[in-house]
């Protein structure tokens, strides 16, 4: 059997009318698949909780993303994306997912990245 891992990938966000730009001024992420592990931790289960009066457990699972986790996970390079923090310096992920004016990225790349990795077996 021969197993071929995707890496590499690049996504060009349609926030900010992005795509509409010269293609060397366009932002660029460039990211890759959540591993098995990843996955595992990333969409998990909310661990169990007890009603504090009874002692008794909930009677629900909760399903729980931790997106901030997804982002840091699948993002591995962002191209052509500069913040002005008092000085100028490249974007990271954190600043994607912490920063007002970068909401409307952050919530495109999870939508996104959550699509992408909702797939088990990728195609080659």
């Amino acid at each position: 059997m021969k197993i071929i891992a995707q890496s590499g990938l690049r996504y060009i966000p349609k926030w900010n009318k992005n795509r509409k730009q010269p293609v060397e001024e366009q932002v660029v992420i460039e990211w890759n698949y959540l591993s098995g592990t990843d996955r595992e931790t990333i969409y998990g289960l909310k661990p169990i909780e007890f009603d504090t009066a009874s002692g008794k457990m909930q009677e629900k699972m909760i399903f729980q993303i931790d997106n901030v986790d997804l982002l840091r996970k699948s993002i591995k390079g962002i191209i052509n994306l500069d913040i002005d923090d008092g000085d100028i310096r490249q974007a990271t992920v954190d600043d994607i997912c912490t920063m007002p004016g970068l909401g409307g990225l952050y919530t495109e790349l999870k939508n996104y990245f959550s699509e992408q990795n909702a797939e088990t077996e990728k195609k080659n």
